[in-house]
C-alpha cells in the first residue's frame, strides 16, 4: 500500500512539473514542418498542423523546442506557435 502510494505521489508531482515548467502553446501555422535543431539548416522531422498542442520545452534564437504528448521532440519557429492557458 504504501510504495502504490508513493508512487500516486511521485507521478502527480512529476506531471505537475511538467505542466508548470513545460508551458502549452499550439501550432497556428496550416502546416510547419518540425526540425532536428534550431534553423532551417537541421534535418526535417515530420509535418504539424494548425491547432496541434505543444509543450515548450526550450527557445533558442527565434527557435522553440517543443515535446508531443507521445514524447516526439522537435524546433519550430517561435511565429507559428500561440502560447495558451
Amino acid at each position: 500500500g504504501r510504495a502504490v502510494g508513493v508512487f500516486g505521489g511521485m507521478l502527480l508531482v512529476s506531471r505537475s512539473y511538467v505542466a508548470e515548467n513545460h508551458p502549452a502553446a499550439v501550432i497556428i501555422a496550416a502546416r510547419v514542418q518540425a526540425m532536428s535543431g534550431p534553423g532551417t539548416d537541421y534535418l526535417s522531422l515530420y509535418p504539424l498542423y494548425a491547432a496541434a498542442e505543444i509543450r515548450l520545452v526550450e527557445s533558442r534564437m527565434g527557435w522553440v523546442r517543443f515535446s508531443l504528448p507521445d514524447g516526439r521532440q522537435g524546433w519550430l519557429p517561435e511565429d507559428v506557435i500561440m502560447m495558451v492557458g
